[in-house]
């Protein structure tokens, strides 16, 4: 046998080539069982005697040699090493996965690639998945999975469920109920041109080359509700269909495909075709009392109706007519009604199956030439109806919950599918490739081998041990980061009050809620204490309004005088800017006088001077001159009266200075 070097040589696993050479006739996998046991007789030698030890189990010394101080590897062992993942590693991912089935997450093809790259730092090609799952497909498998909502993975609790069951069984026998007066009752949805996923024979080359997008469907999507109830000995009620009318009002040309004299329906429309508390009211009154009370002895045996939390039917005019009528109303456990519920679990899914026939059979008769509308809804919800609401599906939806014939353990211990059998997957390779760095493998491969044996049982537990818990490590690093990141979400979520008739649902009960009138009593004084709270609630906010009014008129008029005392500060502001501008004219008049004076005084001194006039007369012209000037320069807005004749002027005290002594 060749001798296979113990690391890779290429990076391309597609390019790698094994050669073998054979030395005997013997096959080379007889020859492992010697070199295993001559290596591990060498380990209990020291020093290791290769030569004596290759001829006692007959193999090659240099293979052995080169064996024992790791430079080489067995074929087998070579070829499970260009493998991504350990047998440790494939166990504990698949551990992994089963982990997130459990809580109804299972992975997909991309996630698994992520997984891996998690565990060894390496990115796998595209088939590697479904290469990888298939070798484990007596654990595993893949198919299209119908997304469903978490809450309801979450209701799935045998605890509640077996308190539920419990409940349902003593309420039946304290209530006397019998099979043929025990309902359920759901409402079902139709997009009247919208149809369901189905598989299809089609051209191959016109799907390759692109030019198939999908089945094409007529798109129509006004919305129908349907109101069903079946009953536990195989019977069913007339359906009751709610159209979708802005008026309210059923047209004629809705129906012309019904048939009074051999069909049996009922019909009403609202505006959004859901059902709505006064439908949900008008159906158990005119439909349900109508078509069971009859089976009940005319109202005198007890009538048990199973109903989701819908508000239409959970309320408080619905339940006091109904307990009044001696009809017990049990509404499911919450987000449950994918389990428990006999519509869901028998009778819906045929529904829409068959409906969609309907509505395709159609399509290629008129070639998608011909629009569906709410004309043609009847024809083929009919018939879809009187396939999927037979005895049989009725019969089995309720033995599928276990209501009847009565057997929990249908839902709390149900039976696992049968698989067949698979060969096993061969062990893949020792040393495992993981996202830790060089330095760090290196120096985890050396304590390993320092301290342990690698073909010793204790060293490979160890191993194995070592590389499981780095696996574990990597895997739940990756689950405390989305954790994180969904706690991070879940925290910015307000929580909702809680409905009329939720805060009586009690644990002890399977979290089921069951309408008896002591039910409905506190549900009554639960009402009134919130009718009084809502009006202390109303009376606060309208005490709170009024307050707030006040004070913002109040506010109002505080701007307003405010306003004012601003327009006021404007004024007085603007009065002595006014007076301001007076006085500096003012100065600058009378300094402008003074300067004239000094100027004409001057003039005068020196004319005088020059020709020798007396003083007396010198002074009287300085005089007259200077008044002169004065008026000139003084504003004078009114004329006064003229002075009297020969009236003696002052010299003002400031001119005494200026006086000239003419000699």
């Amino acid at each position: 046998v060749a001798v296979f070097p113990s690391v890779r040589t290429s990076r391309h696993r597609a390019h790698i080539i094994i050669k073998i050479r054979q030395s005997s006739n013997r096959h080379n996998s007889t020859k492992m069982d010697p070199i295993e046991a001559a290596l591990a007789d060498l380990e209990s030698q020291n020093p290791p005697n290769y030569s004596a030890t290759a001829r006692k189990y007959n193999v090659g010394r240099s293979t052995l040699s080169r064996r024992h101080r790791g430079l080489t590897v067995s074929r087998e062992a070579y070829i499970e090493n260009i493998s991504i993942l350990t047998q440790e590693q494939e166990n504990n991912l698949i551990s992994y996965i089963k982990r997130l089935t459990a809580m109804s997450l299972p992975p997909t093809n991309k996630m698994v690639e992520n997984f891996v790259h998690d565990l060894t730092g390496h990115w796998v090609h595209k088939n590697f998945v479904t290469d990888w799952w298939q070798k484990h497909s007596d654990v595993l498998g893949s198919s299209y999975l119908t997304p469903i909502d978490l809450n309801r993975t979450k209701a799935d609790n045998n605890f509640l469920y077996s308190r539920y069951f419990s409940l349902v069984e003593k309420k039946i026998a304290e209530y006397d109920i019998q099979p043929h007066n025990i309902y359920n009752m759901d409402e079902k949805g139709f997009l009247i041109g919208v149809l369901n996923k189905l598989k299809r024979i089609f051209c191959k080359e016109d799907y390759d080359v692109g030019k198939l997008k999908g089945a094409g469907q007529d798109g129509n999507r006004d919305w129908i509700t349907l109101l069903a109830s079946i009953c536990a000995d195989g019977s069913y009620l007339p359906p009751a269909l709610i159209y979708q009318g802005e008026s309210g009002d059923v047209q004629n040309s809705w129906l012309q495909d019904y048939e009074p004299s051999s069909q049996e329906a009922f019909f009403t429309a609202s505006p959004t075709g859901w059902t709505n508390d006064n439908l949900g009211f008008e159906w158990l009154t005119k439909v349900f009392d109508r078509h069971t009370k009859a089976k009940a002895r005319h109202g005198r045996d007890w009538r048990l109706l199973i109903v989701d939390g819908h508000g239409s039917h959970v309320n408080m005019t619905f339940i006091n007519w109904a307990v009044a009528h001696q009809i017990a109303v049990l509404v499911f456990p919450p987000h449950s009604t994918h389990t428990l519920q006999p519509l869901d679990v028998g009778v819906f899914r045929p529904l829409s199956g068959y409906y969609t026939q309907e509505v395709t059979q159609y399509l290629h008769w008129t070639q998608g030439l011909v629009a569906i509308t709410k004309k043609d809804f009847f024809r083929f919800f009919w018939v879809a109806f009187n396939k999927a609401f037979t005895e049989k599906n009725i019969s089995h939806a309720w033995e599928r919950t276990g209501l009847h014939p009565f057997a929990p353990e249908v839902i709390l211990n149900p039976r696992p599918k049968k698989r067949k059998n698979r060969v096993p997957t061969p062990p893949p390779k020792e040393e495992p490739m993981r996202p830790l760095s060089a330095k760090d493998t290196r120096k985890i491969r050396e304590l390993l081998d320092a301290t342990t044996s690698r073909t010793s049982r204790e060293g490979k537990q160890l191993r194995s041990t070592v590389w499981e818990l780095a696996d574990a490590k990597n895997l739940l690093k990756q689950e405390v980061s989305g954790l994180k990141i969904a706690l991070k979400a879940e925290k910015r979520k307000r929580t909702r009050k809680k409905g009329l008739f939720e805060e009586l649902r009690e644990v002890d009960e399977g979290n089921c809620l069951w309408l008896s009138p002591n039910k409905v009593q506190l549900a009554r004084d639960l009402q009134a204490k919130r009718e009084q709270e809502a009006l202390q609630e109303k009376l606060q906010k309208e005490e709170d309004k009024r307050l707030k009014a006040l004070a913002k008129e109040q506010e109002k008029l505080a701007v307003e005088q405010r306003k004012r005392e601003r327009e006021a500060a404007k004024i007085q502001r603007e009065i002595q800017r006014d007076a301001e501008r007076e006085a500096k004219r003012l100065a600058r008049e009378e300094a402008l006088y003074d300067r004239e004076v000094k100027k004409q005084l001057k003039k005068y001194s020196r004319s005088t001077r020059s020709k020798g006039k007396k003083k007396s007369t010198a002074i009287a012209a300085i005089t007259e001159s200077l008044l002169d000037v004065h008026e000139a320069d003084s504003p004078s807005e009114v004329d006064g009266p003229p002075s009297r004749p020969g009236r003696a002027r002052k010299l003002p005290a400031h001119f005494k200075d200026y006086i000239i002594e003419i000699d």
